[in-house]
């Protein structure tokens, strides 16, 4: 069971512009995956580009992010709360700890 899921929303063209050889979101997953603590990772995303993307980079995008998280106006309680509602769906239970990684934060210790 994952216990510690970390959940990266993703949208729009930015999150995978390239960085050093890598597009920005893979920073922030690569970050995750390493970590000692986190179980699993999950991208949130409504685009097929990003969700390319971020399963090359090893995090799982299970589901699409549907129109009413993903627009402009859509805010990070909502597209969290769909996120998990998904996760509820997919896997039966949910996660302990849930750990919010922006995509546009490449650098972190």
């Amino acid at each position: 069971m994952v216990k510690i899921l970390a959940i990266i929303p993703a949208r729009g063209g930015k999150n995978i512009r390239m960085i050093n050889g890598k597009p920005l979101l893979a920073y922030s997953i690569l970050s995750a995956r390493e970590s000692q603590l986190v179980d699993e990772v999950i991208v949130t995303t409504d685009s097929p580009r990003i969700k390319s993307a971020a399963e090359r980079h090893g995090a799982l995008v299970p589901f699409e992010r549907p129109s009413h998280v993903s627009g402009d106006n859509a805010t990070d309680f909502k597209t969290i709360r769909h996120t998990l509602e998904q996760f509820k769906q997919a896997y039966n239970y949910y996660p302990e700890i849930i750990v919010h990684l922006r995509p546009t934060s490449p650098y972190r210790p």
